[in-house]
């Protein structure tokens, strides 16, 4: 296995342009002077020969390996669970064969599950035409100097101001705030914005093997299924935030059930296993992913009423 015509390098971003443009290849070599972003600008960059034609085309795909996927606490103590795909691989090369292999039949999968989801955004605004205004927005004036003009009405017959010069664009003339683009329909808006949320749900979480009979909180673990750990992203990285969780239980009620219970077993575990001393719901199972090592002193963020709530609502949504 392997590709032809291929190069990669890493370093600092301006060095491997200039190289790259002035030789037309990288140099297949690590920049091991480890270090953060703002310094020097570390990058990986990657690039293909095709020579003298008129028209290619090649795949190639990125993706991360993260051995051991979690540190997760057992009644032996803190162990490490490995990624799920070992248990369906022999190693990394077959899952990267096998990859490459399926890209165009998952490729097929993914396109059917997007025209199924926009066919029930589409079904369910059928269905509640009252929700959907007749009135069609209007299209800003062009002035003279060929730019747009800066008022309009939107599809709901409220008035908007259009400055080109604002980086929201379309404004409410009340607040001066941001607005949705006027000449979006709700139902194509709101499919957009599903679409664009089971992409960023997906990307959160892993999947990884349970530990064994003798490792695990208790005795019911199903070595069969895989447990599934959540990263909160875009604030302070805790492990299976369970308001975080929340939100994401209706894509996986629609996409596929048994998603939300990988994702709740692992607390159940936790604290069904005696350890979180507290007598309500825990708010994450770490306090800094992928360290899913509990709270043992109960000294987790305090939000007990919703997030026992959130516990009994998405347990009951699924069993």
């Amino acid at each position: 296995m392997g590709a032809e015509n291929f190069s990669f390098q890493s370093g600092s971003s301006g060095d491997l342009r200039y190289q790259y443009v002035m030789q037309h290849s990288l140099q297949n070599v690590l920049d091991t002077d480890y270090r953060p972003f703002a310094t020097r600008e570390p990058v990986f960059a990657y690039a293909h020969d095709f020579g003298r034609v008129s028209s290619a085309s090649v795949r190639y795909t990125i993706g991360s390996v993260q051995e051991p996927a979690v540190r997760y606490l057992t009644g032996q103590g803190v162990v490490p669970l490995q990624p799920w795909w070992k248990q369906c691989y022999a190693d990394i090369h077959q899952m990267i064969d096998f990859h490459f292999n399926d890209f165009d039949a998952t490729q097929t999968l993914a396109s059917q599950f997007e025209s199924q989801l926009r066919a029930n955004v589409n079904a369910y605004y059928s269905a509640n035409m009252a929700m959907i205004s007749n009135n069609t927005s209007s299209v800003p004036p062009v002035n003279a100097n060929g730019t747009q003009g800066h008022n309009g009405t939107d599809q709901y017959g409220r008035d908007y101001i259009y400055d080109p010069d604002n980086s929201y664009g379309f404004l409410d003339p009340q607040n001066f705030g941001g607005i949705a683009i006027p000449d979006v329909q709700e139902a194509e808006a709101y499919y957009s914005i599903v679409a664009l949320s089971a992409r960023q749900v997906m990307g959160a979480y892993t999947l990884a093997i349970p530990p064994t009979s003798g490792e695990g909180p208790n005795t019911n673990s199903n070595a069969t299924e895989p447990l599934m750990f959540q990263k909160e992203i875009s604030s302070n990285g805790n492990t299976n935030t369970v308001d975080v969780m929340y939100p994401a239980m209706p894509f996986f009620l629609y996409a596929n059930p048994n998603l939300l219970r990988y994702n709740l077993e692992p607390l159940y575990q936790n604290q069904e296993g005696g350890f979180y001393p507290n007598d309500y719901s825990m708010h994450d199972l770490g306090s800094h992913y992928p360290n899913a090592t509990g709270h043992v002193e109960g000294d987790d963020e305090y939000m007990p009423v919703e997030e026992s709530a959130n516990m009994i609502l998405m347990s009951y949504a699924y069993y």
